[in-house]
């Protein structure tokens, strides 16, 4: 299957390069050493106004209290709440050393591969059309950058911590969807299969931190990037 384009318009290359260049800067430029990285996306209905950090830090302390119980999180933005389409945060436990940069980019358009995606859909219900000129998604990627911490800084990214991104990821995902009134659909980029957000949400409710099998099934969207 054909897998997604990012930079296929200038919005998009403007919005990753952003994001990449706020990225590299946060960890003194040491992300050329490689990272893990997982990625999913949202769909909504309607253009929205971006969730600045504050916002996105209070969903969170609503949704999963636990988080900020176990890490802190840190804005790494240069941009000011409202002003870009983008957002990166960072988030670390001390205790365990897990390090994980988060980014969230909106993309002013509809995800283009809806259509292809939506016949191998199995949770999506038959019944219920969707949305293909939908007004913009969201994606959202998390690296792992445990290893660039100063104790193991010269090691490389293992799968080790991919359980631990990929419910953090999952978690992310009901946050951000919280705050978006039109979001509709999320997918997990190597499950390459569309659910709606209401579901998704319920889901990751009663299932995290256990693994969430029927979505992420398939998964090949942790990789090594160099």
């Amino acid at each position: 299957m054909k897998r997604a384009d990012f930079g296929r318009t200038q919005a998009n290359r403007l919005g990753a390069g952003l994001a990449a260049g706020r990225v590299a800067q946060a960890v003194g430029g040491c992300i050329q050493s490689g990272s893990m990285t997982i990625t999913a996306l949202l769909c909504c209905h309607e253009n929205e106004p971006p969730s600045g950090y504050d916002s996105v830090i209070r969903q969170i302390t609503q949704d999963w209290p636990q988080l900020l119980q176990q890490g802190e999180f840190r804005n790494i933005d240069v941009f000011t709440e409202g002003e870009a389409d983008s957002l990166s945060v960072e988030y670390q436990e001390p205790a365990t050393g897990f390090r994980a940069l988060i980014t969230c980019s909106i993309a002013r358009e509809p995800f283009e591969q809806t259509e292809e995606l939506l016949p191998q859909s199995p949770l999506w219900p038959a019944a219920e059309p969707f949305n293909h000129q939908h007004a913009m998604h969201v994606i959202v990627t998390i690296d792992d950058v445990t290893h660039l911490n100063a104790t193991n800084a010269a090691d490389g990214p293992t799968a080790g911590n991919t359980p631990r991104l990929a419910v953090l990821l999952s978690q992310m995902l009901v946050s951000i969807g919280g705050l978006l009134r039109s979001a509709f659909a999320m997918m997990w980029f190597g499950a390459d299969h569309l659910v709606p957000m209401d579901l998704f949400t319920t889901m990751a409710k009663q299932v995290l931190p256990r693994p969430m099998t029927t979505v992420q099934i398939g998964r090949a969207s942790c990789r090594e990037r160099v």
